[in-house]
């Protein structure tokens, strides 16, 4: 085994201490990117559904409100 002198052995230890001291700012990026990414997908279908998706619920909701008047009646 090899013994580095001093002078080399500092440089590499202090790129391995940049480099993970890098990797969590880094790596919180790149899961932002992908996120924001995934949602802008997520986005353009959500918007062609949205119509639908609003005449259901209010049916629903005149659904539950007959039912709750016709409970409280008896």
């Amino acid at each position: 085994m090899a013994v580095l002198p001093a002078s080399e052995e500092k440089p590499v230890q202090s790129l391995i201490f940049g480099l993970a001291r890098a990797a969590c700012p880094i790596g919180m990026g790149a899961m932002m990117w992908i996120m924001m990414r995934g949602r802008n997908k997520n986005t353009a279908t959500a918007d062609s559904q949205s119509p639908q998706q609003i005449e259901q619920l209010r049916a629903e909701l005149d659904q539950l409100r007959a039912d709750h008047a016709t409970a409280a009646l008896h």
